[in-house]
């Protein structure tokens, strides 16, 4: 199934079939028929509804389903036509003609028998019909009757279907408006804690695949409808005069709801219908205007002076970036993430020769994105990407939200390495197939790998989503390849089903959902047949032996070699469970019934949630249940071995009994006989009960262990608890707990682990203010360590210094809640400066050399303290990583735009803290290329940082404001501000692409 007809097809289609229905009436009269004529058709039906043959009586409720579709659907885009256009007298007169005849037609009495009702209460109903519910309007005119009349046709449709292409580019921005209303929605449900990002990226992956098929459908018929621009122009040009009034009026409504939710709701933004072409206007004058500043020479990056573009992205300091709905806001957002994009794409291209790989999920947003670069020109499709993005960001940023979303996805990356590693270490894999073990260390790799460019996603809920996805979905095909194509699994659940048929084992849920949803790929015919008498027959039809050759080896003959005896057999694999995986993986949209978009995303997100929470198929971790069955496997053998003089059977070899498979025939033999009573036990009893014994003490208490997911949506609470950071309520036990979170973090010297680390982030849960307290400097008992003040700060430099424990610190609100915040900014001299930290977390991280938890401090916060002094020695981050000697620190900080030319409190530069001549010539040299070829260059940068300065510390305290008393600020003020300024100036939220192009100076390297 390929995605549904756009509406304006849907539109021609509804036409053409009543249209279709009315010359049937009228096929006997001459061919020269026009719409005026066939009002006489219409009356003389409501005068004589004898007239109608039987089949047109019973088609007369679908045609007039039809004309009230085509009026809905007309009617909806109509609003875009000017009134007093002398061009559109033909489209009114037409939408008139269609609302008489369908007010006659309706009139006409039908027996009750022959009356099929069709009723759409609203344009949206009208939207849910099936695709299929009028015939084509090519196929319409295959009968014999109605091709007499073809050449009329023609012409009539001619005229009905006047100004097509602003019809068709009008219900086409329609269409994405309602899509992006669907992407939005999902994305206020995940913050909801109603869906997930993996159900939210699902719709997005579904949604931007919709735009570029119904761009690629439009520009097919329209070749001329090339960028963004061009399609954009056929709207605005439509009714140039009230274009701007209209966009006005939407963006008026969308701001009163957005101030009563703020104040009186729970804080969502409204998505208000129509709002997109107003997104479109603001996201695609920011793209086109960024590639003034793009390079032409495709290997080149951009440079840009830290906070160029205005304070730093935050979603609790900056909402107000992707809550406004205007190219001033738009811009600020998407300028601050453009420069980092472009960086990323032009370093792959350069380091591997080619770009990104459009076929796999993870690339989604990012093939898009290069296509834009590469190609210069704004296309619908990364439009509509870029507002899915900033909707994303919309949807979940406050308290947390979007921090949370996007790291969570990161530590879910993180888990399915961490197993992929104990897989591959243990060996069982690679025993059974050792191709299959590669694999699988390339898929622990390819994350390993994508962790240096989780700075893409930390602001991205597209990004963040694609990349989870994608490691999610090949960790899940390796782990069916493991388990479902090999015999262990199979042969398993025959062992299992046996046991519990003959009360050795009671039924374990987990076992039994398994063996429910693999029941086809394990039992041959079916599990019907597995059983008393049965079982090892049932076992050798299951591993593809021919029905022959079963019985040869029942009797005990031994077979021949050869391949003869076994037949073909389906092999089951990943795709034959999962619709979600066959949806973005394999792109198949049969896995889809609804006709409409609004339809088909609700389906998709059904489908996911369904696989994630009750099938569980998205969520079980098939790697370790591979790995538990192995050590099954081995201890069924151990005891096998331990008993194996208890009893002799025919056709086993003393070799094929020391194999797995043998071992599990061997028992299935035993469950075929008849059990003796109680009081009389042969030996082969007790060595089914003690095989019963260990499938019952690995799987009865560890069914959790067995599953990547939660088996409920709100992961955010599961992991972070539902205590706000925000939350300033007294605690009297806060300062002990404080003390003994501190010092067992002081006194470790690895990362906690096991009651430590369960005790520890169980206290930050149930009290987040414990993130922004700081040790008394009489208790600490390390002066060493005296700059580690806080336990963000023993987390990240301290002997027990642990990346993952930093990261889940963060989305506690330990940035936000840290006490060092004022080395951000500059502090009146009569303060106590000495009782205050010198340092920040990140600080002591660049100090400790800590590469990658510098990073996370860095990304976490989108670069605001790249070149943050620390408070007393002035130094910054590329002064200290040289002071102590790390290199790769400072290509890392150099590479995300840190400044070599600041001084220190002493007037120093960055090159001027190593005593390696080398490594400080080389520092300088690449000052000099980024910054000017000459000391007269760097002289005025210095002015231009200087000036930048002075602008910002009039504004600076404003972002040490906690993020509650900030979101107050805004909920009352950021609204009239905007009102204001509309009042003031409306031609911002209008204006054309290419009006203007303007953009901050940015160098090139």
């Amino acid at each position: 199934m390929s995605f549904p007809v756009g509406k304006y097809a849907r539109y021609k289609r509804s036409t053409a079939y009543f249209l279709d229905w009315l010359l049937q009436v009228r096929v006997q009269s001459d061919q020269h028929v026009h719409l005026e004529t066939l009002n006489e058709v219409v009356q003389e039906i409501a005068a004589d509804s004898s007239i109608l043959t039987t089949k047109l009586l019973q088609e007369l409720p679908k045609a007039l389903a039809a004309c009230h579709y085509a009026i809905t659907l007309r009617e909806h885009v109509s609003n875009f036509f000017p009134d007093d256009d002398e061009g559109q007298e033909g489209h009114r007169h037409f939408l008139d003609l269609l609302r008489s005849w369908y007010q006659t037609l309706k009139e006409v009495q039908i027996q009750p028998e022959a009356m099929e009702e069709i009723k759409f209460k609203n344009y949206y109903e009208v939207l849910q019909s099936e695709e299929d519910f009028y015939p084509d309007e090519d196929i319409v005119v295959e009968s014999p009757v109605r091709k007499k009349a073809k050449t009329g046709r023609d012409r009539l449709f001619d005229e009905a279907f006047i100004d097509e292409m602003e019809m068709e580019v009008l219900s086409f921005f329609v269409e994405l408006d309602d899509i992006m209303q669907g992407v939005y929605q999902v994305y206020v449900d995940a913050k909801m804690e109603k869906r997930t990002l993996v159900e939210a990226t699902v719709v997005v992956k579904l949604a931007m695949d919709g735009a570029c098929a119904l761009t690629a459908q439009l520009q097919l018929k329209y070749p001329s409808l090339v960028t963004g621009q061009d399609m954009y122009d056929v709207v605005k040009n439509t009714d140039p005069v009230n274009f701007g009034k209209r966009m006005a009026s939407i963006h008026s409504k969308y701001l009163a709801g957005l101030q009563d939710s703020l104040v009186n709701g729970n804080g969502v933004a409204p998505y208000i219908p129509g709002m997109f072409l107003l997104d479109f206007v603001g996201v695609g004058t920011t793209l086109d205007s960024f590639l003034t500043a793009v390079p032409v020479d495709t290997t080149k990056s951009i440079n840009f002076p830290p906070q160029c573009f205005g304070e730093a992205y935050g979603e609790d300091r900056t909402p107000e970036y992707v809550l406004l709905p205007s190219p001033s806001t738009n811009k600020v957002f998407l300028l601050q993430q453009l420069p980092l994009l472009h960086k990323t794409i032009v370093e792959k291209r350069i380091a591997t020769g080619s770009g990104y790989d459009s076929s796999s999920p993870a690339n989604s947003f990012m093939v898009l994105m290069e296509d834009y670069f590469t190609t210069r020109e704004v296309k619908v499709p990364t439009v509509f990407a870029c507002i899915c993005w900033m909707k994303s960001v919309a949807a979940l940023q406050g308290d947390g939200g979007l921090g949370r979303n996007v790291s969570l996805s990161f530590s879910h990356s993180n888990k399915l390495m961490k197993n992929i590693e104990v897989t591959v270490e243990k060996g069982g894999v690679r025993k059974a197939h050792k191709k299959t073990d590669e694999f699988l260390q390339l898929c622990a790799n390819e994350i390993k790998r994508s962790r240096r460019n989780r700075y893409l996603s930390r602001v991205n809920p597209l990004q963040a989503g694609f990349t989870m996805l994608d490691h999610h979905f090949k960790y899940l095909h390796m782990s069916s390849e493991v388990l479902l194509v090999t015999s262990r699994f199979r042969s398993f659940g025959h062992l299992y089903n046996a046991l519990v048929q003959e009360n050795y084992l009671e039924h374990i849920p987990f076992l039994d959902d398994l063996l429910e949803i693999y029941s086809e790929m394990i039992f041959t015919p079916s599990r019907a047949s597995a059983v008393r008498g049965a079982y090892y027959r049932a076992l050798l039809l299951s591993i593809d032996l021919r029905t022959n050759s079963v019985d040869a080896v029942c009797r005990g003959e031994v077979l021949p070699a050869g391949n003869g005896k076994f037949r073909k057999r389906k092999q089951f694999h990943l795709s034959d469970l999962s619709k979600t995986y066959r949806l973005i993986v394999k792109q198949d949209k049969s896995v889809l019934e609804g006709a409409s978009w609004s339809r088909i995303l609700t389906d998709a997100v059904d489908i996911c949630s369904r696989e994630l929470f009750e099938t569980r198929v998205l969520s079980r971790d098939l790697l370790k249940l591979n790995d538990d069955l192995v050590d099954v496997f081995a201890e069924l053998l151990s005891e096998f071995k331990q008993n194996r003089s208890n009893y002799e059977l025919p056709c086993q070899n003393q070799q094929q009994r020391e194999l797995e498979d043998g071992v599990i025939m061997l028992l299935l033999q035993l469950l075929d006989i008849p059990q003796p009573d109680s009081e009389n036990p042969i030996p082969s009893t007790n060595f089914c009960k003690k095989a019963a014994a260990v499938i019952r003490n690995k799987f009865r208490t560890c069914e959790l262990s067995y599953f990547t997911f939660p088996t409920q949506p709100d992961w955010i609470s599961q992991e972070f608890g539902s205590m706000s950071f925000e939350m300033k309520e007294g605690n009297e036990t806060r300062e002990g707990v404080f003390c003994k979170l501190w010092k067992l973090l002081q006194e470790s010297n690895e990362p906690l682990t096991g009651e430590d680390r369960r005790y520890f982030i169980s206290e930050i849960k149930k009290d987040p203010q414990l993130l922004g307290m700081t040790i008394d400097p009489v208790s600490n008992d390390h002066p060493e360590h005296e700059d580690l003040c806080t336990l963000l700060h023993q987390a990240a430099a301290g002997p027990a210094h642990d990346v993952d424990l930093v990261e889940w610190m963060i989305q506690m609100g330990a940035l936000i809640l840290q006490p060092s915040l004022h080395c951000r900014t500059p502090m009146q001299k009569d303060l106590a400066r000495k009782s205050l930290p010198s340092t920040m977390a990140v600080h002591c991280a660049a100090i400790a050399g800590h590469e990658d938890i510098t990073q996370i401090l860095l990304e976490a916060d989108n670069f605001v303290d790249l070149n943050t002094p620390t408070l007393h020695t002035k130094e910054t981050l590329a002064h200290l990583a040289v002071k102590h000697g790390h290199k790769g620190l400072l290509n890392t900080l150099v590479w995300f735009g840190a400044d070599l030319l600041v001084q220190d409190g002493c007037g120093r530069r960055v090159w001027a803290g190593t005593s390696d001549a080398d490594w400080a010539r080389s520092i300088v040299a690449y000052a000099v290329r980024a910054n000017g070829s000459t000391s007269g260059g760097i002289d005025k940068r210095n002015n231009r940082v200087s000036s930048q300065k002075t602008d910002q510390q009039s504004t600076a305290v404003k972002y040490r404001t906690r993020p509650s008393v900030v979101k107050r600020l805004k909920s009352k003020s950021i609204v009239k501000k905007t009102k204001n300024a509309e009042k003031k100036d409306e031609k911002p939220i209008v204006e054309p692409f290419l009006q203007q192009r303007t953009s901050p100076s940015l160098s090139c390297c």
